[in-house]
């Protein structure tokens, strides 16, 4: 070995005669532009073609020739430091050589987990990622190497506004509708009609009103803005003084639908059951008028030879006036008595009515006192008074009226 050592060492300091002097060690980037190219090449070639000096390979500041005899004389020696032990190695650290277990790690000084005592690779090597980190895994993060910020929605900073929109500019929205209160024409909410905050559709057609000129939501017309709709209505104008539709009477002072304007009223007042103008009524014994002289009833009937009157009506002398009927109630089967038609009976030679009386005024034609109050009835005296079964008029058709005692004696008579 030491014949080799010393044939490697004389070929390291051949000294030839040269044109040009080479200086080491060599850098092969002659136009130092960090790459080895073809010029560089041609600038090589072209000192290989002339002699040159070698200069000494230096080990760690030491020449070679000098560390090749130490280690030499260590080998002869085989003078290995004191502490040495199997399956150490020397490792020289400029100085001395240095006895040390073999150590497998990262040997590359580029490496974030370099080891400088690591004397065999064994590929652990980490280097450091994109975010400084060693071994890291890189900008995977929100923002990179690292999260987004809390309170932040993005990696600039910004924050979220009240529309929830990441750097916007709403700051308020506080029916949270999701237009910003600044561009909001209703802050709160439409009703069903578009009212922002109304009450909804409450009105007779939902939304609105029935419209001006018309009596329902269909927009049927009422021209006369009577309330009753135009199809319906027995009078689309106005009704004069007498009750005609636009008519031109001016007045009707007492009412009885003759326009006192014409002179066709010859009553100024009430004509009366009778015909009477402003009357009293059927008052009298036979109603509209007294018994008639030598007549024993209303019928005009005279007494027979015993002076009993007959009840009957005949005409055997052909003067208009009923004689071939017999009876309290003259063969007649039912009456018309104040605008109600009741069904007649013979009961013990009188004749009598099969319903209840369901009379709303006494004969005269004067209104009978509606009085459905109990307090109120009770406390009538000598006045008139009716009222419905349990005060349900629908009652009347059935039962006729309820009358109080005084109704019953009235002298204008029921």
């Amino acid at each position: 070995m030491r014949y080799l050592l010393t044939s490697l060492l004389c070929v390291l300091t051949l000294s030839l005669t040269a044109q040009e002097t080479i200086t080491y060690p060599y850098n092969p980037d002659g136009n130092a532009d960090g790459y080895i190219s073809v010029p560089d090449l041609q600038d090589l070639l072209a000192n290989y073609g002339y002699y040159f000096e070698a200069g000494e390979i230096m080990v760690n500041d030491t020449t070679l020739s000098s560390f090749l005899n130490d280690l030499i004389l260590l080998i002869e020696a085989n003078a290995l430091p004191e502490g040495t032990a199997s399956g150490q190695i020397l490792v020289w650290d400029g100085n001395a050589w240095i006895p040390t277990l073999a150590m497998t790690g990262c040997t590359d000084s580029e490496a974030c987990n370099y080891d400088s005592l690591a004397t065999t690779f064994d590929n652990s090597c980490q280097y450091l990622d994109a975010c400084g980190v060693c071994d890291g895994p890189g900008e995977i993060y929100g923002c990179g190497c690292s999260d987004i910020p809390q309170g932040d929605c993005d990696c600039d900073g910004n924050q979220l506004d009240a529309l929830n929109v990441c750097g916007g500019e709403c700051s308020e929205d506080l029916d949270e509708d999701g237009i910003c209160d600044d561009g909001d024409s209703c802050i709160g909410e439409a009703d069903e009609c578009g009212v922002c905050n109304g009450p909804g559709a409450i009105y007779d057609c939902g939304c609105s009103g029935i419209a001006e000129g018309e009596c329902d939501c269909e927009g049927t017309p009422d021209v006369d803005l009577d309330g009753i709709c135009d199809p319906e209505d027995d009078c689309v104008g106005t009704p004069d003084a007498a009750g005609v539709c636009n008519g031109d009477c001016a007045t009707d002072a007492d009412g009885d639908g003759i326009c006192d304007d014409n002179g066709n009223d010859t009553c100024d007042g009430n004509v009366d059951a009778c015909g009477v103008c402003n009357g009293p009524g059927p008052i009298y014994e036979c109603g509209c008028s007294d018994l008639a002289e030598g007549a024993c009833d209303c019928a005009g009937n005279t007494p027979d030879e015993e002076g009993n009157c007959q009840d009957c009506l005949s005409d055997t002398d052909g003067d208009g006036l009923y004689d071939e009927f017999c009876g309290p109630c003259l063969g007649e089967t039912s009456i018309t008595y104040n605008g109600d038609t009741y069904g007649l009976v013979e009961i013990g030679g009188k004749c009598w009515f099969k319903e209840n009386l369901r009379t709303t005024s006494y004969r005269s034609g004067q209104e009978i006192p509606h009085t459905p109050d109990e307090g109120e009835w009770n406390s009538l005296g000598h006045s008139g008074g009716y009222c419905a079964y349990d005060n349900e008029e629908s009652n009347a058709d059935t039962y006729g009226y309820l009358y109080n005692g005084y109704t019953t004696v009235s002298p204008e008579g029921v």
